[in-house]
């Protein structure tokens, strides 16, 4: 690894894709579940101030960035196809890796099947094996069993923060798979930037204005971005 970035507090690891995908063989060997967390932005918004949840974090395999904003006022050198956005795991899975089932889990219905699909557009020798709706303290049990009935090589979890981090404190030793890679505050971003344009708009050949315009665009956010900066400069702040 090339190293640790802090950023409020967290150890996010500064991995190339290269090393990332070398992890990941690693983790699907090992005899217990290993865990990764991609936080974003949203993540530390969502926690400011939460100690307990940031200690769920850190208890963690690995801790990427799921957004390039995460990295981006980090004083570690960049690395040259470094991991910085959730993209890094579509990328591994479209390269071809040693997962061969997947297990989707998260907290609205329509989004996690559209996750799936994405999922398994990448790389359509893994197998989706189950896609679930979380809804904690409601069907814990349920998802748990049918997960642990499946055995999945990797369990995806795209949830919000704190709710998915205070339910992998209760629950992540009740789970049956090779690896957990729990996608922070990202899920409606990861669908809309991957969603395959209309027909109409392949027919007149709009493919590349579609993606720059429409996909390319929808996360960014001058304010989310600016709150960001500000939580962070508070933080160092307060460090120094």
């Amino acid at each position: 690894m090339n190293g640790i970035a802090d950023v409020m507090g967290l150890p996010v690891n500064v991995i190339t894709e290269r090393e990332f995908a070398g992890l990941v063989r690693v983790f699907l060997g090992n005899d217990g579940m290993n865990v990764i967390y991609m936080i974003s932005a949203d993540t530390f918004l969502n926690i400011s101030d939460m100690t307990d949840v940031s200690e769920v974090l850190k208890d963690s395999d690995l801790i990427l960035p799921a957004e390039k904003l995460i990295l981006s006022r980090s004083k570690i050198k960049k690395l040259r196809s470094g991991v910085t956005s959730y993209r890094a795991f579509l990328h591994l899975l479209k390269a071809g890796s040693n997962i061969n089932t997947i297990y989707v889990t998260g907290s609205e219905q329509n989004y996690i099947e559209q996750l799936a699909g994405v999922i398994h557009d990448r790389n359509e020798n893994v197998s989706i094996c189950g896609v679930q709706m979380l809804e904690p303290g409601i069907n814990d049990e349920a998802v748990i069993n049918d997960v642990n009935g499946k055995a999945p090589d990797v369990i995806v979890f795209a949830m919000d923060s704190p709710v998915i981090e205070n339910w992998m404190k209760e629950h992540k030793s009740k789970l049956n798979a090779k690896m957990c890679i729990v996608f922070c505050d990202i899920l409606e971003c990861m669908v809309k930037e991957n969603l395959k344009p209309a027909k109409w708009i392949v027919r007149l050949g709009l493919e590349k204005s579609y993606n720059r315009f429409i996909v390319g665009k929808y996360y960014k956010s001058s304010k989310r971005e600016r709150i960001f900066n500000e939580l962070l400069a508070e933080y160092n702040n307060k460090k120094e």
